[in-house]
Formats: C-alpha cells, sequence, structure tokens
C-alpha cells in the first residue's frame, strides 16, 4: 500500500509519461505478489463448485464495481475482463491482473481528474457497534440523531434500511449476519469531513456524546476515530517526551558547564533548530508520519547539543584566561567551526543515504528528518550562539562557577 501510494503521489498531472511510468511500476507490484492463502482456499472452493467430481471448464474474471455509474462519474469498463481461464494457477493470475487493472494509466488519470476522495468523501466512514440488546425504539432514536449531526451524509443499519413495518422475522439470515450478531449491531455512518481534519473530529466527539446516551458499552470505530486517538495519545507523549528529554539534557548541560545560564542558551538554539525542521513540512507539502515529531525533537537535540557544547566550553575557556568577549567568541567559533562542520556533515550523510534509498515511508521520512536537521543545527550554531553568547556574556559569567565579573578566574 505504501509503494503504491508513492507512486500515485510521485504522478506529474502533466506529464502521459510520467501516468504510464507509474502505472507499470505499481501493476508490476501486483504480478509479483502472493494471493493469501485463506482467499486462495475460498476462490478454489468457489471454482470447485462450478466443476465438481474434477472437471475443469473455463470461467470469467471481472470487476464488480461498488459504484459503476453515478450522477458525477462513471467507472463501467474501466477494469479489465479475462475470458476463457481454464485452471487454478491460470485463475489466480488473472486474478492479480484484474485487481492491477485499478491502476491502469487511464483509471488513474480519471480518478484524478474527478477528485474522488474529495467528491464521494473516500475514507471517511465511521462504523459504530452498539449492544445487539438494545431495543428497536431506542436505537432508530440514536440513529436519527446522528443523522442530523453536522457533516453526517448517511446512517445505515438495520433499522434505518428496513423500517419499523417490516418485520425482522421475514429478513434473511445472510443479510442479517452483515450488520448483526449475538452481541453487536454494526452500523455505518458517512461522513462528509475527511479523516484526520479539525471537523471530522468535533463530528466524533458529537456521534460519541449520542452513542454514550443510549448505550454506554458501545463503541465508535474507523480510520478517522482511530486517528484521532492517535493524534491525542500521540500529542500528549509528545509533551511529556519534550519535557523529560529537555530537562535530562538541561541537567547534564547544567553539571558539564557548571552554569546556570547557559544550559538555557544552548537548549533554546537547538530548539530553534528542531522547530524549523518541523515546521518545514507544512511549507513545502510533505506529510509526516504521526510519531515523526516525538521522535526527531528528541533525536535531534541528544545528536546535535554536542556542536553547541562545544563551542561553549571553549568560549569559556577564552573568558577565564582573561579574553574579553568579542575575541572570546571570535576564538570559540573558529577553532570549533571545523569539528561542528565534520559533525554536522556525518550525521547527515548517514541518514541522507538511507532517507533517499528505503521505499518505507516511515523510514525515509525520519531519516530525511534527522538529515535535514543535522544541517539545521550546525547552521543554527555557527551563525544564532555566538550571537547569543555575546549578547549575554555578563549573565553568563554572573552565573557560572569559576568565572568573575572581568571573565578572569576567580581566585
Amino acid at each position: 500500500f505504501d509503494k503504491i501510494t508513492k507512486e500515485l503521489e510521485g504522478i506529474d498531472r502533466n506529464s502521459d509519461d510520467s501516468l504510464v511510468a507509474a502505472s507499470d511500476k505499481i501493476r508490476a507490484l501486483f504480478d509479483v505478489c502472493e494471493i493469501p492463502e485463506d482467499l486462495k482456499k475460498e476462490i478454489v472452493s468457489k471454482y470447485k463448485m462450478l466443476f465438481p467430481k474434477g472437471k475443469i471448464g473455463f470461467v470469467a474474471v471481472r470487476s464488480s464495481a461498488t459504484a459503476e455509474d453515478l450522477p458525477d462519474a462513471s467507472f463501467a469498463g474501466q477494469q479489465e475482463t479475462y475470458l476463457n481461464v481454464k485452471d487454478q494457477e491460470d485463475l489466480f493470475d488473472k486474478i492479480r491482473k484484474c485487481w492491477s487493472s485499478l491502476f491502469t494509466a487511464r483509471a488513474i488519470a480519471y480518478r484524478k481528474k474527478q477528485k474522488l476522495s474529495e467528491t464521494f468523501n473516500v475514507a471517511s466512514t465511521h462504523m459504530l457497534l452498539t449492544d445487539s440488546k438494545l431495543p428497536e425504539e431506542e436505537t432508530r432514536k440514536m440513529l436519527e440523531e446522528m443523522q442530523g449531526i453536522e457533516g453526517v451524509e448517511k446512517v445505515i443499519g438495520m433499522e434505518t434500511e428496513i423500517g419499523a413495518l417490516v418485520p425482522e422475522s421475514i429478513i434473511p439470515d445472510k443479510v442479517r449476519d452483515m450488520l448483526e450478531s449475538d452481541n453487536w449491531k454494526l452500523v455505518i455512518i458517512n461522513s462528509a469531513y475527511p479523516v484526520a481534519s479539525d471537523a471530522v473530529n468535533a463530528q466524533i466527539d458529537e456521534i460519541n456524546t449520542v452513542l454514550k446516551k443510549y448505550d454506554n458499552k458501545g463503541m465508535l470505530i474507523g480510520e478517522a476515530p482511530c486517528m484521532k486517538d492517535m493524534i491525542e495519545t500521540t500529542g500528549h507523549d509528545f509533551e511529556v517526551v519534550n519535557i523529560v528529554s529537555i530537562a535530562a539534557i538541561f541537567v547534564i548541560i547544567m553539571i558539564v558547564e557548571k552554569s546556570i545560564s547557559l544550559p538555557f542558551i544552548l537548549i533554546s538554539v537547538i530548539e530553534l533548530a528542531i522547530f524549523i525542521n518541523l515546521g518545514l513540512p507544512h511549507y513545502l507539502g510533505q506529510t509526516l508520519p504521526f510519531i515523526a515529531p516525538m521522535c526527531i525533537s528528541t533525536i535531534q537535540l541528544g545528536a546535535t547539543v554536542d556542536y553547541a557544547i562545544l563551542m561553549t566550553t571553549r568560549y569559556k575557556s577564552e573568558r577565564k584566561s582573561g579574553a574579553d568577549k568579542k575575541e572570546a567568541v571570535r576564538t570559540a567559533l573558529m577553532t570549533s567551526i571545523g569539528s561542528i562542520i565534520v559533525s554536522g556533515m556525518g550525521l547527515f550523510a548517514a541518514t541522507f543515504g538511507v532517507a533517499v534509498y528505503s521505499n518505507i515511508d516511515i523510514i525515509s521520512s525520519m531519516c530525511m528528518l534527522m538529515a535535514r536537521g543535522a544541517i539545521i543545527s550546525m547552521v543554527c550554531v555557527i551563525f544564532i550562539l555566538p550571537a547569543l553568547l555575546l549578547l549575554c556574556d555578563g549573565l553568563v559569567i554572573h552565573t557560572t562557577l569559576g568565572m568573575s565579573k572581568k571573565g578572569e578566574v576567580e581566585s
């Protein structure tokens, strides 16, 4: 799925060659993929039902779209059909080819042109599980309330589709099993809002409020509720991890540099670099894995704060030896800049190659953030830290053990 998504996102809409190349790569993935064993068994069992007693016959393999003709779009005939399929291996091969025909150049171009994800709200469906013992009257009231929530396009359940006047006893078991079990009832809720948006998150809260009013044990599941839970969980984790990592680095710098002010200065420089690094994807139109901020903030802080420590240690040494603040900052910068560049470029080279080579989106994204973070931290330390040391020289002298007001070693 990640590989298909990556190819689709990389298509140049103005280039037919780009479209064809992406289609060929995606269809090649289907050619080498294996059909899951449980699905193979199901296919074979149905095939044998057509030709019992070991007989072999011809079948056709074709798609069965859920919506072939809509008011604003038509999908009929876009996917491939295969006739005269004879044995099981040929059957599996043609099924894979039929699947891959969803990604012919023509099909991809049509979906992009129609903007189906926006027009038909693809992947914006919630699933509601309620207690099967919940009375029908209460279930209907609950679903009517949910239908009235802003952004809810359609609520689909046994009660909404059949109606109160139709006896449930006449409903076939096959249909009932699709929406009910011994313990649960399934309700489908179509939302007009995209996943991970503020609007859908507010909608989920409203749906949950209505649900808990009628069924305290009911559950709202699906991509959007799951994404909302992950955002809230990782958001809290990010705050906690960030505070703990900053506190740990603060204590280490305070002990090593024997200063109260220097930890604030050094950490502020690296945190600025982290802020820039995590803010750039917004302006570059890039998407990030949801764990990226939590991981990158701690990795970049721990991996690049030594650039600042290196320069600051030399600055302290120069001030203690009697140099004035300008000379101390200049000497610290000139003597440490080479080591800082080597260290920064080393981390960049080690991670950038993985980011470019890896086809796994989360690994590629994380390594690219680390590579970019190394360069940004290096630039901030070289250009911003010297200015801060110069500006805060008096404060540093007053709050650092072993330094007098004149920057000389205390007697």
